[in-house]
């Protein structure tokens, strides 16, 4: 059997009590997103002389970080007012009309109103297109050109594109009119048919003959 003896500090002898030591700093977080842990130690120096022992305790702690998604809210899509619609591209017998707006993604700090879409931003991955029309068509020029109370200026439609070039060496493209003039509108003038020099297909096998134009007709009444 045994029990403690002399346990008075001996002269000249310093007691120590065992001592835990401050936590050292957090380590890096294990991830960037999504939850992530990390950790800190710490050590104790031991008792001496007969010191007290330290109380229990860990050496090491760990704790969650980053938990935030790592979808991250990082621009705000803000669609620009509608410009005016354009010109009705006819004034009678239905026309069209168009307006447009832009786009532009803002920083992270700008205040969102409640007609702008946010759009979030990943990791690795392209952005989403913000939502909503860039463009808007709408009829107009609804009245019928013979109930027109108005004068109605004539109208060209577009030129087609160039027809294929012939033996002649020429190629030639047309238009016609979209609407008529009425009630004193001003009619159309110009050509309704044009043509420019081209170089023959190799497959022409016809003389080479110079172009020459032909009497103009008479004037239509």
């Amino acid at each position: 059997q045994t029990e403690p003896c002399n346990t008075e500090v001996c002269m000249g002898e310093q007691r120590y009590d065992c001592l835990w030591k401050p936590w050292e700093e957090w380590e890096a977080c294990t991830q960037s997103c999504n939850g992530g842990q990390r950790t800190r130690r710490r050590s104790l120096v031991d008792a001496r002389g007969h010191g007290s022992a330290c109380q229990a305790g860990s050496t090491m702690e760990v704790a969650a970080c980053n938990t935030k998604s790592c979808w991250s809210l990082t621009e705000v899509c803000e669609w620009s007012d509608w410009s005016p619609y354009s010109a009705c591209s006819r004034s009678c017998d239905s026309g069209q009309q168009t307006r447009l707006r832009k786009k532009s993604w803002q920083s992270p700090g700008y205040a969102p109103e409640d007609h702008l879409v946010s759009r979030r931003l990943f990791m690795g991955e392209a952005p989403h297109e913000c939502l909503g029309r860039q463009k808007e068509i709408r009829a107009c020029g609804l009245t019928p050109c013979s109930m027109a109370s108005t004068s109605v200026n004539c109208q060209w439609e577009t030129w087609s594109g160039w027809g294929d070039c012939s033996c002649s060496g020429l190629q030639s493209r047309h238009r016609g009119i979209s609407v008529q003039a009425f009630q004193g509108g001003i009619p159309c003038v110009g050509a309704s048919q044009d043509s420019k020099s081209c170089k023959p297909s190799s497959s022409c096998t016809s003389l080479d003959v110079n172009c020459t134009f032909g009497g103009w007709s008479s004037w239509s009444g």
